[in-house]
């Protein structure tokens, strides 16, 4: 909502099917609408963690204590980074990547002279 605080986390616990439950205080009074969505969003990479509220267009408003139960999956950062890192890992090897890549392919030709086909270890 905006780029201000309205309120703050008052509790976290865990729920009966392993899920948080994460009662909020609205400091503002300000209403939100039936269906809005809440999400677990960083101020940065290693910044604090907090509740972003996207409000919808519905007409009628949640009363206090009605759950939100329109939830967005949060960004990992670390899980992003890895997986950016991996991928450009794969369009960039690295020296011993590419060593053995080569050791690979020299053996592989030497198996498909001598009439065996190589398999990796890791596949077997």
């Amino acid at each position: 909502m905006g780029s201000g605080a309205i309120g703050e986390v008052t509790k976290l616990t865990l729920g009966d099917s392993y899920s948080a439950v994460v009662p909020l205080r609205n400091d503002h009074k300000i209403q939100l609408p039936n269906d809005t969505t809440a999400a677990i969003h960083t101020d940065g990479f290693f910044s604090r963690k907090y509740i972003a509220l996207e409000p919808g267009g519905d007409e009628e408003y949640l009363a206090t204590g009605v759950e939100i139960t329109m939830i967005q999956d949060s960004v990992v950062v670390q899980d992003l980074l890895e997986l950016i890192i991996g991928e450009a890992k794969s369009f960039f090897p690295s020296p011993a990547t590419k060593m053995k890549a080569a050791k690979l392919k020299k053996l592989s030709q030497e198996s498909e002279i001598a009439g065996f086909v190589a398999v990796p270890r890791s596949s077997c």
